[in-house]
């Protein structure tokens, strides 16, 4: 029993440090197409209903100072700003006057018939003629827009995970019926594999899971937190982690003379296909479940061992 359960951590070990690197190439990718800017665009587009109020929201000096290029799209757009675009694109400030709420009503009253002003007029009328209500009421619409905008945006990263987890299993010829048939027969490899796993688990923070994936991936149109460049830099010194690690090990990892002379067989070939499969399913999970799974499976491990086990590779419990 404790042989499979060794063989699980193993495997779910392998699985965190190849998800890492895919997740680092796939940041790298949706950064380089500038995804979160497009979604962020299309979900203002969907909740303003209005391209020219859409250029002016985005024209305005507080959200294009977020942009990384001049009258560009930024990849996030805090709420505050938002609204403060709004409040500007419904009714202009003036400097030698102080904006009232009878103000934003006689603009919103001018306005012709659309969907922008049925919302705006459906937020004024809950604002009860207070300036303030009225504000975080402009700012609770935005952020209901922007989760269903992170949906779209997960949806569409998430496709792509799937997508470059089973390309880069092929590439890199990770196989997880050839790694558990090669664990299960060498028990010093599996011991080895099993210590650094633990070890991994051990000396993970609280945060770690959570700093597993990309924040900005969860929140791309209103989260300041973390912008692309540094969600890309920090995956790829995972990434270069995760690499190490493998390497650390003898794993039947990559393209040696010994892979291929592996491969030759017929039903080590078609076994293999199944293998880049359940690898690239797998690791299109997403580094942060594997860390849970594997510290789910480390604290089952350390409750169930007795105290004059040594050998974590070769001994077994009924």
């Amino acid at each position: 029993m404790l042989t499979v359960l060794n063989l699980a951590i193993g495997i779910a070990f392998i699985y965190l440090l190849f998800s890492f690197v895919v997740s680092a190439l796939n940041e790298f990718w949706l950064t380089y197409l500038d995804k979160r800017a497009d979604f962020l665009k299309q979900g203002l587009e969907q909740l303003l209903q209005d391209p020219e109020k859409v250029r002016q929201v985005l024209d305005h000096g507080l959200v294009d100072a977020l942009s990384r290029s001049t009258n560009g799209t930024p990849s996030y757009i805090g709420v505050e700003p938002f609204t403060a675009a709004v409040l500007d694109v419904v009714k202009p400030a003036d400097p030698s006057t102080v904006r009232k709420i009878s103000d934003f009503e006689t603009s919103i009253a001018a306005l012709p018939a659309s969907k922008l002003k049925q919302s705006l007029t459906a937020i004024l009328d809950s604002a009860e003629n207070d300036l303030a209500s009225f504000k975080k009421g402009i700012g609770d619409w935005y952020e209901r827009s922007m989760n269903r905008v992170s949906g779209w945006y997960k949806r569409y990263a998430q496709k792509w995970l799937l997508g470059l987890a089973l390309g880069l299993a092929v590439v890199c010829n990770v196989d997880t019926i050839h790694i558990i048939r090669v664990l299960s027969s060498n028990p010093q490899l599996l011991a080895e594999t099993v210590n650094q796993a633990v070890n991994t688990a051990k000396a993970a923070t609280p945060q770690a899971s959570a700093s597993a994936a990309p924040a900005p991936a969860v929140e791309p149109a209103s989260n300041p937190a973390e912008d692309a460049t540094q969600a890309v830099t920090r995956l790829v010194n995972n990434a270069n982690v995760a690499m190490s690690n493998l390497n650390n090990l003898s794993l039947p990892i990559g393209w040696s003379p010994s892979q291929w002379q592996y491969l030759h067989d017929p039903g080590h070939l078609v076994s293999a296909f199944l293998g880049w499969f359940l690898t690239g399913l797998a690791a299109s999970l997403g580094a942060p479940f594997w860390f849970d799974t594997l510290q789910r499976f480390v604290t089952i491990r350390g409750n169930g061992r007795s105290p004059d086990e040594k050998d974590i590779g070769t001994k077994q419990t009924s």
